[in-house]
C-alpha cells in the first residue's frame, strides 16, 4: 500500500486559494471598468444633449446670441436631461456609485461641461474617479446636411 505525505494537499490547497483570488479580482476590476466606460458614455450623450438645447440660443443667419430667448430662458429644462441621465446610469451600474454628476451650462460660452465624481471599492480599497466631458454649443448651421465635398446637383 502506497502512503502519500499530506504536503502535496497544503501546497494544492494554498495555490488554489490564491488563484481563487486572482480571479475574483480580475472579475471585480472587469466591473469597474465597464462601469467607467458607462459613466463615460453618459457624461458625452448628457453634453451632446445640453449642447443642442443651448444651441437655440444662437441665431443661424448671424452668429450671435438670442439675447430676449436668453433672458427669457425659452429652453428645454435641464432637468430632463439629468433625468435621463441618471435612469440610464441607475439600470447600467454594477459596482461603482456616481457620488455627484453636474451639468455646466454657460449661456454666454460655446460650450458645455458635464463631470461625474464616484466611488467604488475594490478588494477593499476606496478608489475615486472624476470624469469630465466637453461638447460644443450646436446650433442648425453646425449640423452637415450633405457629406462634405460633394456638390449640389441639380434636378434634372
Amino acid at each position: 500500500m502506497k502512503q502519500y505525505r499530506g504536503s502535496f494537499t497544503v501546497e494544492a490547497s494554498f495555490i488554489i486559494s490564491w488563484f481563487c483570488l486572482l480571479i475574483g479580482t480580475m472579475i471585480l476590476l472587469a466591473f469597474y471598468i465597464h462601469d467607467y466606460v458607462v459613466i463615460c458614455a453618459v457624461a458625452d450623450e448628457a453634453a451632446v444633449h445640453a449642447s443642442l438645447s443651448l444651441g437655440r440660443y444662437f441665431l443661424t443667419d448671424s452668429g450671435e446670441t438670442d439675447i430676449t430667448a436668453l433672458l427669457e430662458e425659452r429652453d428645454v429644462p435641464m432637468t430632463l436631461v439629468y433625468e435621463w441621465a441618471y435612469q440610464r446610469m441607475e439600470r447600467s451600474l454594477l459596482c461603482v456609485s456616481v457620488d455627484t454628476f453636474q451639468i455646466n451650462e454657460s449661456k454666454w460660452a460655446d460650450k458645455v461641461e458635464v463631470s461625474a465624481i464616484g466611488s467604488c471599492r475594490l478588494a477593499g480599497i476606496p478608489v475615486q474617479f472624476k470624469i469630465i466631458s466637453e461638447a460644443p454649443v450646436i446650433n442648425s448651421q453646425s449640423l452637415s446636411r450633405r457629406p462634405e465635398g460633394e456638390e449640389e446637383t441639380g434636378g434634372e
